[in-house]
C-alpha cells in the first residue's frame, strides 16, 4: 500500500493565505486559511507572545481583530532555514501602530 505525501503549498501561495487569515474576522474562516498555509504544530513568536498551534493562533488573531486591532504585513516573506518569516506592524482602529 501506498500514500501520497501530504500536498505543500508553494512559499508564495502560503505567505497569501497566511496573509489574508490575519484580516479574517470568521473563525472558520480563518482556521481554513491558517490551515492551507501552515503546519497543525505552527510556531509563532513575536517580542510579547509564543503560541503553539494551529488552533491557538487562530484564536490569537481572531482576539486581536476582535480588539479592534488589524496585523499588517510589511514586506514579503523570508524563508530561514526550516522557518518562514516576515515583518509586520499591529494597527489600532485609528490605523496607528501600537506596540
Amino acid at each position: 500500500m501506498t500514500t501520497a505525501a501530504p500536498t505543500v503549498p508553494d512559499a508564495t501561495s502560503a505567505f497569501h493565505a497566511y496573509d489574508r487569515a490575519l484580516t479574517v474576522d470568521d473563525d472558520t474562516e480563518r482556521l481554513a486559511l491558517l490551515r492551507s498555509a501552515v503546519p497543525d504544530d505552527v510556531i509563532w513568536q513575536d517580542p510579547f507572545n509564543d503560541i503553539r498551534g494551529l488552533q491557538g493562533l487562530s484564536s490569537f488573531i481572531g482576539d486581536f481583530i476582535r480588539g479592534g486591532q488589524r496585523l499588517v504585513t510589511i514586506g514579503g516573506w523570508q524563508q530561514h532555514h526550516a522557518y518562514g518569516r516576515f515583518r509586520w506592524v499591529a494597527l489600532n482602529p485609528a490605523g496607528r501602530g501600537v506596540r
